[in-house]
């Protein structure tokens, strides 16, 4: 009897003698062979297990005073911090950091200047109730973004407040 798998033997008529001292040919070897290495491979995979995801603890919310937030623009290894409409969030580096787009936000509060869709510090750390109601609603609208995507790490303190 003369099985074909995928052009090899499964079983082959020169078993005996001249074959497989089993009586099984060449092509059922090399399935065995397969079958063995699909379970050491799942043994391993369940034997090394994909290491969790490490969480960096996240700071305490305190206050920040304008001079305290403006240490926080992501250099020398710190983090990145902005305040919008008085709360002060961790943003990512990669939009907020040095040499990046919104870098002039880092450190400061920004509501005037996002609000007025200002790409710049004109009006950061001033008192925000001048907005308009267009102007405002655009800031709520940067809020809303921010408190969906980002820790908040504490409460700006205005030197307006003081």
């Amino acid at each position: 009897i003369f099985f074909r798998l995928h052009g090899i033997g499964v079983f082959d008529d020169t078993a005996g003698p001249r074959g497989c001292c089993c009586g099984w040919g060449l092509g059922a070897a090399v399935v065995a062979g397969a079958l063995a290495l699909v379970a050491f491979m799942r043994a391993q995979s369940k034997e090394d297990p994909p290491a969790p995801p490490v969480e960096k603890p996240k700071p305490e919310p305190r206050d920040f005073t304008a001079e305290e937030l403006s240490k926080f623009k992501g250099e020398n290894g710190s983090p990145v911090y902005l305040s919008l409409k008085n709360i002060v969030y961790e943003v990512s580096p990669s939009f907020y950091g040095p040499g990046m787009g919104y870098n002039v936000f880092a450190g400061v509060d920004c509501t005037i200047p996002l609000g007025r869709s200002d790409i710049s510090t004109n009006g950061a750390n001033e008192d925000w109730s001048i907005l308009t109601p267009s102007e405002l609603e655009t800031a709520s609208s940067w809020e809303a973004k921010f408190q969906s995507k980002y820790d908040v790490v504490g409460t700006f303190i205005p030197p307006y407040k003081k």
